[in-house]
């Protein structure tokens, strides 16, 4: 299906454009593991979406689309992230909107394998919320620890004996 829409748009006069959802099919592409491609219909997307994008703006057109549409945002931002650290350009791209939501940091900071810096951020939460409730950071954290290859202290948290003091 992808290569029939490539082959299509590449058919096409100079100026005609296709109507598709380029979202679906940048999701489609990346499931695939077809990145180049996922990467042309997310920017194809991204084009369609921002049409009043402003041509002095400063902000990359993923920013502007996560401000406007968050959700559209948010699927195209993971797989423009994903894509770029599956061919070997992890920072390439993306915006830098990813840097202000905490679970997408929180994301960016494991897929670059920044084992520390996703410990510093689930820590913050940890402390400021009842983390009782909060099963999937403490899963994340456990994660975190594993990776960190400090699997002691991943025991010690995840058995729930670390000293009170600390508490």
């Amino acid at each position: 299906m992808l290569d029939v829409v490539n082959h299509i748009r590449a058919q096409l006069p100079d100026g005609a454009t296709l109507r598709l959802d380029y979202v679906y099919l940048a999701r489609a592409a990346h499931k695939c593991s077809a990145y180049y491609t996922a990467l042309l219909f997310a920017q194809l997307a991204c084009g369609s979406i921002s049409t009043d994008y402003p041509d002095f703006s400063n902000d990359p057109r993923i920013d502007y689309i996560y401000e406007r549409q968050p959700e559209i945002g948010r699927v195209l931002q993971n797989i423009m992230l994903d894509t770029y650290l599956n061919i070997s350009d992890p920072d390439a791209g993306t915006g830098l909107s990813h840097v202000l939501d905490h679970d997408s940091r929180v994301q960016y900071y494991a897929r670059t394998n920044r084992w520390d810096e996703v410990m510093l951020a689930l820590d913050i939460e940890l402390s400021y919320h009842n983390y009782s409730l909060l099963a999937n950071a403490r899963m994340e954290m456990a994660n975190a620890l594993h990776r960190s290859e400090l699997q002691f202290l991943q025991w010690q948290f995840l058995s729930g004996s670390l000293d009170e003091k600390f508490r």
